[in-house]
């Protein structure tokens, strides 16, 4: 996985079975204080009142209006020792009770807006919390056909042999063959609820894949030619190799697929930060998966200069492969074939011969 370019699209949330925009944290330091990143307006505040009334669950008891967020467990510690504010404190100043209950919060308050608000900033800080999480799954396409796995293997091995001039270089930083993949998106799902959401989203796409094929026929990924995440060749973190499709065409490309796909999870309120477009690319090295050697010596970032290994092997040819899955799975996970661990795949009958 590789940081990406922050979106201007608002933040999405999967609650309870249901979709919310969410406004945005954002920390002023001056004045220590933590705001919503849009400002109040007329216009916002009757848009809001108009989702909120359409999609909260809100009982009126002794003339308090009162809704339960049901949230991960998780959430909740997060919550209590989130390093921004103090959510409590922060709906009581706006007329809200919260209560921390041990599966859901409950808001409660005596004027409607002063709920609306309340609730608004709530989603605020779930958003927060689920953005600043480590991503926990991901969805991908595999390159783990056999010609890809044996030109990388061999590659690695080219490269390995040129460690005498990259200081730095170390087999460990190389990604597993069989783990081989094109990453869509990522996403930090706590709880079944969450994952099984997911695990939907991904089958409802299967129809969409099936109509793009029945227009191109077969799809393969063409992986060839390496990159550096960054320009500064000297210090490299991440190389990788560009993909695109076999005889690409303008109407139907790998960009336009995927970022599709990513879409489709970003509407469903699944996505973990909201992307306008998705970096194509398959993954060679990454300094993070560095191992040092011996028990106690504590793990330190260090890059390498990737400038020599552009300059000799910068139109290397992985191959082709078929694009015919999409796979949704557990990061840090290992399955039986030696991929990452799946929780759902779809698969598309698209059988090409090499």
């Amino acid at each position: 996985m590789v940081k990406k370019a922050l979106s201007t699209k608002p933040i999405k949330i999967w609650l309870n079975g249901k979709v919310f925009c969410v406004q945005r944290l954002n920390h002023l330091k001056n004045s220590g204080k933590v705001v919503q990143e849009s400002a109040e307006t007329d216009v916002q505040s009757s848009i809001d009142s108009q989702e909120y009334s359409q999609l909260l669950e809100i009982v009126q008891e002794n003339e308090k209006f009162t809704t339960n967020i049901n949230l991960p467990s998780v959430y909740y510690s997060k919550m209590r020792n989130f390093p921004q504010f103090n959510l409590r404190k922060a709906c009581e100043e706006i007329g809200t009770e919260i209560l921390m209950k041990k599966d859901a919060l409950s808001l409660s308050s005596t004027n409607i807006d002063s709920l609306y608000r309340a609730v608004s900033l709530t989603h605020s800080t779930i958003g927060a919390i689920r953005q600043q999480n480590m991503a926990l799954q991901f969805t991908c396409i595999p390159c783990t056909s056999p010609n890809i796995q044996e030109r990388f293997i061999n590659l690695k091995k080219e490269i390995l042999c040129m460690k005498s001039e990259i200081p730095g270089l170390h087999e460990s930083i190389f990604i597993c063959p069989l783990k081989l993949h094109v990453t869509i998106d990522v996403y930090s799902l706590f709880d079944e609820n969450e994952m099984g959401e997911a695990i939907k989203s991904l089958y409802e796409y299967k129809d969409t894949m099936e109509k793009i094929l029945l227009k191109t026929g077969p799809l393969q990924l063409d992986v060839g030619t390496l990159a550096c995440m960054n320009e500064n060749l000297k210090r490299t973190d991440v190389l990788y190799a560009n993909v695109k499709l076999f005889n690409e065409q303008e109407k139907f490309n790998l960009q336009k697929i995927v970022d599709d796909i990513a879409e489709h999870f970003y509407h469903k309120g699944l996505a973990r930060n909201p992307q306008d477009k998705v970096k194509l690319h398959m993954t060679i090295i990454n300094t993070k998966y560095r191992k040092n050697e011996g028990r106690k010596r504590k793990w330190q970032k260090q890059s390498i200069d990737a400038s020599k290994i552009i300059e000799k092997f910068k139109d290397y040819s992985f191959g082709r492969c078929d694009f015919n899955s999409i796979h949704l799975s557990q990061i840090h996970t290992k399955g039986d074939n030696g991929f990452y661990k799946p929780l759902a795949v779809i698969e598309f009958h698209n059988k090409v011969n090499l």
